[in-house]
């Protein structure tokens, strides 16, 4: 398959990022300096999450949400979920394929998952990966894994 070559755009700007408040888009928290969490101390990932909420509120009022850098379970840390909800999230976003099922948890039980979706790819790999996870979801998927400390 052919990719597309196509320059990254530049980041927003605060007046972008305002405008777009504006018309309703909704502001989420992602950290400050986008490290791989599971890297991280429980005390640096306090402060990676708290700084980028403080920031955040302080400018736009309320950011309920927050997703992690790099998006998988590897890439964040278990103690992660009571970090961010601690930190006054109410949802907390994975890029982990899945899909959610009846009996989707609430808050701090429920660990997002969510799909990329790039323009350069065919929509028939985006449904494949859409079927393939209502195909595979459990309500074990609505969940943090398993042995992770609950959040």
């Amino acid at each position: 398959m052919a990719r597309l070559n196509i320059e990254p755009e530049p980041f927003l700007d605060w007046d972008e990022v305002d405008g777009m408040v504006k018309r309703g888009h909704e502001v989420g928290a992602h950290t400050m300096t986008h490290p791989v969490m599971a890297k991280l101390t429980a005390a640096e990932i306090e402060e990676e999450v708290g700084e980028s909420g403080r920031l955040l509120r302080a400018r736009f009022g309320g950011v309920p949400h927050f997703a992690w850098p790099f998006g998988h379970f590897r890439h964040f840390h278990p103690a992660g979920p009571g970090l961010v909800f601690g930190a006054g999230f109410e949802s907390c976003a994975s890029g982990t394929r899945g899909c959610h099922v009846v009996g989707v948890p609430k808050g701090e039980d429920l660990c997002i998952r969510r799909d990329l979706i790039s323009l350069d790819e065919p929509v028939s790999q985006h449904l494949y990966f859409w079927a393939r996870n209502a195909r595979l979801a459990t309500a074990g998927t609505n969940h943090w894994p398993q042995e992770w400390p609950t959040a």
